[in-house]
């Protein structure tokens, strides 16, 4: 009864949170569904690789070709900042939805260039390239837009509602990719294994892109603020001590130094998370030959089983502080990435749908312990280095790892990734809490 009464209250809480939302706020959460239903973990990242399988390329060649638009989205993230400090944060969102579409939609259209002077991966990478300077520039704007459209602790269930909005969406887009292509497939008599029914559903997804940019275009150019106040119950088993994860850091060395420690212990554990999203498509796929519509069904589960994950996010940051709460997190990645060494395609599938279900915790603990200690004007530079830390563990994964696996095995890739986030965990321990000479600045009272 107890734990009923507090599900009850917290839900309670949290809607009482939601509903005082300003409208910039919801069109973003708008955005945020087209966006997860097309690109962030729905109809893109099943397909894509699928529709390179198809084009006839192997493993590393599909690594090199996801590694040139991740590098590319690596190296604009910190400019993106700027770009949104000179035309504004709506503005730089509008734009890279923008691009993302010309990038989404160059993808499958460009197919017809690689007949001419081109050569066949010249499309698929243009287009990477196009849309992952789109993602740049919306998700390097969009926490800091956040932060200026909501007030107090108000932005902690911003970011874990758009997790979530993110998690159903690309749910929905998942068991979309697996049956739009083999509608196309029944409809027009098209061979399953050829790549046109995936180019018609990558056609249709890019064209949605432009409602969400239209979304954002109505959104209020001056922000107004609504008062956020939440009224919270005392629970014995809540931690209520003042939490020095909530303390601005003044700018100096020991803001830098902490900044620089926790990127690269975020840069390790995220390969953890791009190995699995890279490549548990193509192993199902070339490595245990499950079919297309299974492959939609795994990754559909991951995003609904995230869904209560970013709903989650302020209850776990209160509930253990945000220190204890990334290394929480950690910890369950390397658990949870463990089926994907075993070649059985249901374990694998479990493994990723699993691992992907804690994504929007690990982003939402991750993304508010960065920002709560970081002073508002830095706040869009310091986005564009996470988002910066995040491209550039896929870049990473994405170049090295169809080399790995094709030098060993995909069982021994994903336990060479264990031991990665093992070794990321374990820093970030010891800088918080552990025998290493440095750890975090002291908790010092922002107003």
């Amino acid at each position: 009864m107890r734990i009923i009464n507090g599900i009850k209250n917290y839900t309670k809480s949290e809607w009482a949170v939601f509903k005082q939302f300003n409208r910039n706020i919801r069109l973003l959460l708008w955005t945020q569904a087209i966006m997860g239903f097309v690109v962030e973990g729905g109809i893109l990242p099943v397909l894509f690789n699928l529709y390179l399988l198809r084009l006839g390329f192997g493993p590393a060649a599909i690594g090199s070709i996801n590694s040139v638009g991740l590098i590319v989205f690596t190296l604009v993230c910190l400019p993106s900042g700027e770009v949104g400090k000179r035309i504004g944060l709506r503005h730089a969102i509008m734009l890279g939805l923008f691009l993302m579409f010309v990038g989404f939609l160059f993808i499958p259209l460009g197919e017809v260039l690689t007949s001419g002077s081109f050569g066949p991966a010249f499309a698929p990478t243009a287009g990477s390239v196009v849309l992952h300077i789109g993602l740049a520039l919306f998700f390097v704007n969009n926490p800091p837009y956040i932060m200026k459209n909501t007030m107090g602790d108000a932005h902690n269930s911003v970011f874990g509602v758009q997790s979530s909005i993110l998690a159903l969406a690309g749910f929905v887009g998942s068991l979309a990719a697996g049956f739009i292509p083999i509608l196309f497939v029944t409809t027009f008599g098209l061979s399953e294994d050829s790549p046109a029914p995936i180019r018609y559903t990558l056609i249709l997804g890019a064209c949605s892109l432009l409602i969400a940019a239209w979304m954002m275009r109505t959104a209020d150019a001056h922000v107004s603020l609504r008062e956020q106040a939440i009224t919270e119950e005392n629970d014995p088993d809540v931690n209520t001590e003042p939490d020095e994860d909530h303390s601005i850091i003044p700018l100096g060395r020991a803001f830098w130094v902490w900044l620089i420690i926790i990127s690269l212990c975020r840069y390790l554990i995220k390969m953890g998370v791009s190995a699995n999203s890279l490549f548990y498509n193509v192993y199902l796929d070339d490595g245990l030959g499950l079919s297309t519509t299974m492959i939609g069904n795994f990754s559909a589960l991951g995003h609904l089983l995230a869904i209560p994950g970013g709903l989650l996010v302020p209850f776990v940051l209160k509930r253990f502080g945000a220190k204890n709460a990334m290394l929480l997190v950690s910890g369950i990645l390397i658990l949870t990435l463990i089926p994907m060494t075993m070649p059985v395609w249901w374990l694998v599938g479990l493994g990723h749908g699993i691992t992907a279900a804690f994504g929007p915790l690990r982003f939402g603990v991750f993304t508010v312990y960065v920002l709560n200690r970081t002073p508002a004007e830095q706040q869009p530079f310091v986005s564009g280095l996470q988002e910066l830390i995040i491209g550039g563990a896929f870049a990473t994964m994405a170049v090295v790892g169809g080399y790995l696996i094709g030098w060993t095995s995909y069982s021994s890739f994903y336990w060479i990734t264990i031991g990665i986030v093992a070794f990321g965990s374990l820093l970030l321990w010891g800088y918080l809490y552990g025998p290493l000479p440095i750890s975090p600045p002291p908790s010092k009272s922002s107003a």
